[in-house]
């Protein structure tokens, strides 16, 4: 009896381990992962481990059952401490604020409402109808487009023509490609540094049916090294300062190749006053990773000032490119001067 029971224990033992060894091995990657979060600043790899905390929560929560079904307690209430600390980062884009909904006030027939676009083509996609048919049915006020190379622009010459009078455009043949497009007059265009810049960004200012707002298209450096790191950091720095000073309301838009986990997008957002169009829209997710699509994270963005509010914000079609779009639709509040809030 007591051989059968010996044995009957190191079975349970066996499977036990069997079960939790990989809740334990999730436990210790996020665990990993999360003191590299804690580190993005002092090393550049770093940084890349911020983006992924939605998988963090989802990783942890599942070690935290596993071990709790085999009566693991203490390996779930690390698991489940982590999974806490992730989901702190990611419940305000479901649960706070939302990018102004809850101060837009739809009765006021004077607010100009208008709706915005943001899409990285990526150079090597051949899906031409797919980006023509999201333009056309979206029909967006304003649209951002990356990744623009000159088989781009003459492929959606027609339709952009047909739909966007007023267009600010730098076709590139690698990745730094950039159009504005705009239903409404454009003034005091320019481009950030300048034209021949290997990344420039579009600023110009708007009359969105009689409402100046002022407009930013961005795409940073991604930061597959320290060098492009420190180039993305400046030209988010450069946008902090840059918003901070308008005067007019502002939209910023563009892939800047940075979640919002990163503490690079947070000084971004908490020094220039602008707020992520997509805080109360949910997490959603605009790069994937080819061939299976995942993991995706959000690094697509619309960012505003609090003089815009934002109504609606979701993920557009695949057109094709390992970016989805963004399509935001917003408001300017008016001030009782008819001015618009900054």
């Amino acid at each position: 009896m007591a051989n059968q029971n010996d044995g009957e224990s190191r079975a349970g033992c066996v499977t036990k381990f069997l079960i939790g060894f990989p809740a334990d091995v999730i436990i210790g990657l996020v665990t990993a992962a999360t003191l590299f979060c804690w580190l993005a600043r002092k090393f550049y790899l770093f940084d890349l481990f911020t983006h992924f905390r939605v998988y963090y929560v989802i990783g942890a929560l599942l070690a935290a059952i596993i071990s709790l079904v085999i009566s693991r307690r203490w390996h779930a209430a690390v698991a489940g401490a982590l999974a806490v600390w992730h989901a702190i980062g990611i419940a305000p884009y479901y649960f706070g604020p939302s990018g102004s909904v809850a101060t837009a006030d739809t009765s006021q027939p004077t607010d100009v409402r208008g709706k915005a676009l943001v899409a990285n083509l990526n150079l090597d996609n051949t899906n031409h109808a797919a980006a023509i048919a999201l333009l056309e049915q979206e029909k967006p006020d304003i649209a951002v487009l990356m990744e623009v190379t000159d088989g781009w622009r003459e492929a959606l010459r027609a339709t952009a023509d047909a739909a966007f009078p007023h267009q600010v455009v730098r076709p590139k043949p690698d990745a730094f490609g950039i159009w504005l497009l705009s239903k409404h007059p454009l003034t005091n265009t320019s481009f950030f540094p300048d034209q021949s810049d290997g990344a420039p960004w579009i600023l110009a200012d708007a009359s969105v049916n009689g409402q100046m707002v002022h407009l930013v298209a961005a795409h940073p450096f991604p930061p597959m090294d320290k060098a492009t790191q420190r180039q993305r950091n400046g030209r988010l720095g450069w946008l902090e300062k840059h918003a901070r000073d308008r005067t007019l309301p502002t939209l910023a838009m563009g892939d800047l190749n940075c979640t919002p986990w990163s503490p690079y997008f947070r000084d971004l957002v908490w020094d220039s006053g602008l707020r992520d169009s997509a805080l109360g829209f949910g997490v959603q997710p605009t790069w994937r990773v080819p061939p299976l699509g995942i993991p995706a994270i959000p690094i697509d963005h619309c960012l505003v000032t609090p003089g815009i509010a934002v109504l609606d914000r979701r993920v557009g079609p695949d057109i094709g490119s390992d970016h989805l779009p963004v399509i935001v639709e917003f408001e300017i509040q008016i001030r009782s001067d008819g001015l618009g809030l900054p």
